[in-house]
């Protein structure tokens, strides 16, 4: 179902894609979600003991 899902989507988002606007968009997008999690660790790694 995953692979099947994935193949599915992507043929349903191409067109979507296809502009370097969404690629941007998308790119901080997941910059966020990272900066997101590497402060989480941070904090609770040099949170309180």
């Amino acid at each position: 179902m995953w692979f099947y899902g994935l193949g599915f989507g992507a043929r349903l988002l191409a067109p979507l894609l296809a502009r370097p606007a969404a690629w941007r968009l998308l790119d901080r997008g997941l910059a966020v979600v990272m900066w997101g999690i590497a402060i989480r660790l941070a904090v609770e790694a040099f949170g309180s003991p």
